[in-house]
This record gives C-alpha cells, structure tokens and sequence, in this order.
C-alpha cells in the first residue's frame, strides 16, 4: 500500500495536520524544490509528502521537519548574516511585482486573442517566478511561535530571557504594514475611487477568490460578492474619504511603532523587525498564489 511506505519514510519525523484541497498546489513542489529551493537553503532533510485524491477532494499529508529546519536557517541567516537575508527579500519583492504586472496585463480579452502555444509560454514564465519566489521565502511557512523563536535566541547564543520575549510579543506580532485582507481592500476601494466597472473590478481582483487548488470563481460571483462587500462605498467620494482615513490611521500606527521599536535594545529591536518581515512576505505570498491559480484556471478553460 502506498500510505504504508508513507508511514514508513516519516519515521522519526513529526507529521503535520492533513490539509484538504492542496493537490494541484503540491503537485510541483519537487519541480520548485530542484531548481530553486536548492540555491536559497542548505538544508537537505527529506520532506516526504502524500496525496489522497479523487474526482471531488484531495487530502495532503506531510511533516513539519524541513519546513521548521528552513524557519532556522532563516533565522540564523538574520541574526548572524542580516544583508544577506534582505537581499533575499528584495529578491523576493522583485519577482512579487513581476507577477503583479503579468497579472495586470493578462486580461481575459487579451487571453482570449493569444495563441495557445504563447499561453504555455506565460504559464511556464508565471510558474517559475512563482516558485522562484516560493523557494526564497518558503521559511515563511512555519508558524510564528513565541516558543520556536526562543529556542532560536537561545541556539544562536542572543543574549534574551523568557520574561523580555513575552513582554513585546504582542506588539511585535500586530502587523504595522497592510497585511493580507487590507490589501485587497485597499485595491478595491482605490478602483472604485476610480469609477472603475464593476466588470473590471471583478476580473482584476478575481484572485481574491481563488484557493491552493486553482479554484476560481466565475467573475459573475466575484461582482455579486464584491459590490454586497462594498456596497457603502460605491461612490468614488466615498471611497476617496475611506483610504483617506486608512491612511491617516496607518500613519499613525507606524509612527508609534517606530518609536517603540527605538526604545528596544539591539537584540529585541532585531527581533520585532524579523517578525514583521515574516508575516508582510506570508501575505505578500497569498495574494501572489491567488493570481497563479487564477492565470492557471482561465488559461485552461
């Protein structure tokens, strides 16, 4: 049976929760882990996977080993070598942005005139900046556990006691950047500040509907969702008066943030600055996967 040599090859290794409705996400992880994941990690733990599928559902077992392994080789790679690990970043930010602009130039009228042959061609290009991206920042993946980064103080000898840790865990781990849902909320509002189309609205934010397992819904029920969602700020006025007052509020919440991350000592001060580049680069990687399996579905249907 399958699932026994499954079972077989994880032993001594810690499983991870089975996900549902991850097949088509796993599919190409040793595509992404040969020719990109390599080049950014030293680790070389064995990352056993299994897919339980059929024609309605899919099931994915793993185990948490590499992924925690790479959490602390990121970790360290801060710490000890931090250049290095924010030209990782920007690197990642890099390719992010690339994506966008495919994204955004790719329309459904535009799909609709291309040559299939040319369509494979943006496929494959899309895939590989998405795992390249994947494969930069996959340490990402990991929890943000108070636990784990203590255990990583301690291993990488940071000067740091358990009481220090829990005092700014809170206000380390409250996002100061436009995390995930804001962002798209922010789009929105800024299209209709724009008196864009609700079509248009639709089709350009239809990733926000997608999943790990490509599925996207019609955009007919992207509008319906979107306008019932935002249906108090349809006129631009009101959308313009709405960013307006995020952006007054956000301001000020950075402003307080950076004074207290001042305040902090060194090691304290790296710490909170590690946490918030962690979880901006998860969300950064949602909406970037949205728009691949978004650009996947409608390219192949």
């Amino acid at each position: 049976m399958v699932t026994d040599k499954y079972i077989k090859s994880i032993q001594n290794m810690h499983p991870w929760p089975i996900i549902s409705g991850w097949s088509s996400y796993v599919a190409s992880t040793n595509f992404n882990n040969k020719l990109f994941f390599n080049n950014y990690f030293s680790d070389r733990t064995k990352n056993p996977g299994l897919v339980i599928a059929n024609k309605k559902q899919s099931l994915f077992c793993f185990t948490e080993d590499k992924m925690l392994n790479v959490h602390s080789e990121a970790f360290e790679e801060f710490f000890i070598n931090k250049k290095k690990f924010i030209t990782r970043i920007e690197k990642f930010n890099q390719l992010s942005a690339e994506n966008d602009e495919i994204y955004k130039k790719w329309t459904y009228e535009k799909i609709n005139r291309t040559s299939f042959s040319r369509l494979i061609e943006i496929l494959e290009k899309t895939r590989k900046i998405m795992w390249h991206m994947n494969g930069i920042t996959w340490f990402v993946s990991a929890p943000i556990d108070k636990n784990i980064c203590f255990l990583e103080l301690k291993k990488n000898n940071v000067s740091f006691i358990q009481k220090d840790l829990d005092a700014i865990w809170e206000k380390a781990t409250e996002p100061v950047f436009d995390y995930f849902e804001q962002v798209q909320i922010n789009k929105i509002l800024s299209l209709l500040a724009k008196k864009t189309n609700w079509k248009d609205i639709s089709q350009d934010c239809q990733y926000f509907f997608t999943d790990y397992s490509f599925n996207t819904k019609s955009i007919l029920y992207c509008e319906n969702e979107l306008k019932n969602k935002f249906k108090n700020f349809i006129k631009p006025s009101i959308a313009k008066k709405q960013i307006y007052k995020y952006q007054k509020n956000k301001s000020k919440k950075v402003n307080e943030y950076k004074k207290w991350i001042k305040s902090l000592p060194k090691n304290l001060k790296n710490l909170a600055e590690y946490l918030q580049i962690v979880m901006e680069v998860r969300d950064k990687r949602k909406n970037a996967f949205g728009e691949n399996s978004r650009r996947s579905k409608i390219t192949s249907s």
